[in-house]
């Protein structure tokens, strides 16, 4: 499947930071870096950090250059739409999962979930 144009090379990895500071260090750098709806900072046993990271390429080896512990692993190809139609019924069906609709943005539009 064919990158959509324009779509930037994007990348997953794992940061290893030696402490706290160099943690908090690392998650300021969200807009650059994109560390999921929820950054992580795994402790390890043997002290330190490691924080799962997605990136374009010259971003991560960044990271490598600054000499941070960096593993790289490809993203998959991203996927193309998987559906037609609507798949709440008009607002007839109930959407599952975690979201929130936090408020409602206008008829038949779902709200707005976060």
């Amino acid at each position: 499947m064919a990158e959509p144009s324009g779509a930037p090379r994007r990348l997953s990895g794992l940061v290893r930071v030696a402490d706290e500071r160099a943690l908090r260090e690392l998650l300021g750098r969200a807009g650059r870096l994109d560390f999921g709806c929820k950054p992580t900072g795994i402790p390890e046993a043997a002290g330190g950090f490691s924080v799962p990271v997605i990136g374009e390429p010259e971003v991560l080896e960044g990271l490598r250059a600054e000499g941070l512990e960096l593993i790289v692993d490809e993203l998959p190809e991203p996927q193309g739409d998987v559906g037609e139609g609507d798949r709440f019924e008009g607002g007839r069906a109930t959407p599952r999962g975690f979201g929130e609709k936090v408020r409602d943005i206008g008829e038949g539009s779902g709200g707005q979930a976060r």
